[in-house]
């Protein structure tokens, strides 16, 4: 009997101490890194940022005063007069179903092809690339001119179709960019 008193105690005593941590734990591992929401923020000149960084903060919107640099159209000096404008483009996918209906289906339709890159290519061969927003629409303001914009992409569909478009003074220029999914 007292074996078998000893023997419980014991067995007690043992699983109140597995309960316990030591007096200096080992150090946590570093944080795991954080999905932010996929909001979007419309800056002054009409383009869109997103949220990023360890805070899920808006990225800072472009300032049309800064500094050229060598790779990207630029807009003048405040103080020259100069013709500027921009583009504002819309970049989608279709179609969405194999077979198309007469009358059309309305979930069908094309869809608005979002955060993909968009290359604008300046009459004096630099480049610029911009990014769709969450309804596949860039905006990026220029000096006038004539244009090339195409989408950039990896994989061969979807096919997305270059434009080519002329910029003046004034309100922004639109182009459409259709992508072919390829469903038939």
């Amino acid at each position: 009997m007292i074996k078998s008193v000893f023997f419980f105690t014991s067995i007690v005593l043992l699983a109140a101490g597995c309960g316990k941590t030591s007096p200096n734990p080992s150090p946590s591992p570093s944080p795991s890194p954080i999905d932010c929401t996929q909001e979007a923020r419309q800056c002054p000149d009409g383009s869109y940022v997103s949220r990023s960084g360890p805070n899920c903060e808006f990225a800072a919107c472009p300032s049309f005063h800064a500094v050229p640099t060598s790779s990207a159209p630029s807009l003048p000096p405040p103080s020259l007069p100069a013709k500027t404008g921009g583009i504002n483009g819309y970049v989608h996918t279709g179609p969405s179903c194999p077979v198309q209906k007469d009358p059309p289906d309305p979930n069908c339709a094309d869809k608005p092809y979002v955060y993909i890159e968009v290359a604008v290519i300046g009459p004096d061969g630099k480049q610029v690339q911009i990014q769709t927003d969450s309804y596949g629409k860039f905006s990026l303001p220029v000096l006038a001119g004539t244009y090339t914009v195409k989408v950039i992409q990896e994989s061969m569909l979807p096919r997305c179709e270059e434009k080519t478009v002329a910029v003046t003074g004034g309100k922004p220029s639109l182009v459409d960019i259709s992508c072919d999914t390829g469903i038939r």
